[in-house]
């Protein structure tokens, strides 16, 4: 029903905006043009090169018919999922090394630092690569798995 109402609007307005219609001259839109504004609307997690293998169109031609429509690709924002358990366990680990610290005043000094990286088969390799593409911009957030 969604979409249906977004083809219409569509091929009477040339704007998938509602009450607006498009800037400058009225644009002939197609069949193809249609088919690839509703795939985005209704599948907006998808990539540019999933919808030009689909249909068969040249990547410019997706391009430039989203940057006509004002339909931008957005990042996707990745934050770690926290349990309830989290915060307690979070505190207690500063009272152990505030103690520490109180022991020893070069705790904090002989402590490795690093940066953890963790590799699983369902998580994508590269986050940059995933963006949303929509007309405004949703600030999507993603949790990803929480470190056990």
């Amino acid at each position: 029903m969604y979409v249906h109402r977004l083809v219409r609007r569509l091929k009477n307005t040339g704007s998938l905006l509602p009450g607006k219609r498009a800037s400058g001259p009225t644009k002939m839109v197609c069949d193809i043009d249609i088919d690839i504004l509703a795939y985005f609307s209704a599948h907006p997690l998808t990539s540019i090169r999933n919808i030009v293998k689909k249909l068969n169109v040249p990547f410019s031609y997706v391009w430039r018919l989203l940057k006509g429509h004002n339909w931008h690709p957005y990042s996707l924002h990745g934050c770690q999922t926290l349990l309830p358990t989290d915060p307690q366990r979070r505190l207690d680990f500063c009272n152990w090394a505030l103690n520490k610290y109180a022991e020893n005043l070069r705790f904090l000094r002989n402590v490795i630092w690093t940066d953890e990286c963790r590799f699983t088969q369902d998580r994508d390799i590269n986050p940059q690569n995933n963006h949303y593409c929509n007309n405004c911009n949703p600030m999507f957030v993603k949790e990803i798995q929480s470190q056990e």
